[in-house]
């Protein structure tokens, strides 16, 4: 899997873009149709507040995208929230490829952020 990992407003340390390239290359088990990923990460502030934004962005089969973003105080913490959510929205897409191909119904609506 090719990865892009972008960072406008922070510098892109070693560190953290060793943390990024492990955590995400692990999510390569959760489906066998991703073809190339984007991370993108962000600072926002807000009346004096200040929070992190990991967005992580795969194209998958039959030029679908998936999607997942966290937030949190620490851009460490919303990396792992943004992988997090990232397992579960590709186990979602993988069952409704199988549902698909099998012609069951999909009964479960996932809740939306």
């Amino acid at each position: 899997m090719k990865l892009t990992i972008n960072s406008p407003d922070t510098e892109l340390t070693v560190a953290l873009k060793d943390y990024v390239t492990d955590k995400v290359s692990k999510l390569d088990r959760f489906s066998d149709s991703i073809f190339d990923g984007a991370v993108v990460l962000r600072t926002e502030g807000h009346n004096g507040k200040t929070s992190t934004c990991a967005e992580i962005v795969f194209s998958v089969a039959r030029g679908n995208k998936v999607v997942a973003i966290a937030k949190h105080e620490d851009m460490y913490a919303a990396i792992d929230g943004a992988v997090s959510k990232m397992k579960g929205n590709l186990t979602k897409f993988n069952e409704k490829i199988k549902n698909r191909k099998t012609g069951s119904v999909d009964v479960y609506r996932g809740e939306t952020d």
